[in-house]
């Protein structure tokens, strides 16, 4: 992946994400390559001791998963409400970019079977979707324009009906700029 693109997925100047990637080339972590399309660009890749510490990340992450899937349900599905709430408000004020989630896709359609276990829809795999399988980061995302973005944001968060949890509505959230 190339430093530009980095930069723009964790919302950091160029300048961050430069010293970062030095700094774990000198720790032997990364290494840049010759990027084969752009003499003046390089790749950045993981050394076999990058991989082994992003494996023992990942590994942290799965006991973090493993503690989030033994709470009950009703309280994950409010944890994945506020974390959708909270990207979004976020993205709106300008503090990240904005991130693959469902509610900003254009194949999304919120809330168009309301009262079922499954009342949103997904056009891009054609199929009926449940509150507790929102995305946060899909990578078959493709952002709606903003109006679209807004109406599906309203329609998402005004339906009091099964909404994430199946029985709570999601808070209302302020649009900034508007």
């Amino acid at each position: 992946m190339r430093s530009k693109n980095i930069a723009a997925q964790l919302a950091v100047s160029g300048a961050s994400i430069t010293e970062t990637v030095n700094a774990l080339v000198r720790k032997k972590l990364l290494i840049r390559t010759a990027d084969t399309s752009d003499a003046r660009a390089s790749i950045i890749c993981a050394t076999p001791e990058g991989h082994a510490v992003n494996a023992a990340i990942e590994e942290s992450s799965s006991r973090f998963s493993e503690a989030l899937t033994s709470l009950p349900a009703s309280v994950q599905s409010e944890l994945l409400a506020t974390q959708i709430r909270l990207i979004r408000e976020l993205q709106q004020a300008g503090a990240i970019p904005l991130q693959r989630m469902c509610v900003s896709c254009r194949h999304f359609r919120p809330n168009i079977h309301p009262g079922s276990s499954h009342p949103h829809h997904c056009t891009f795999i054609g199929a009926d979707i449940a509150g507790t399988d929102l995305r946060l980061d899909c990578g078959e995302h493709e952002a709606a324009d903003q109006t679209a973005q807004d109406v599906n944001w309203a329609a998402f968060t005004q339906n009091p009906e099964r909404n994430i949890s199946g029985t709570q509505k999601m808070p209302d959230t302020v649009v900034h700029g508007s």
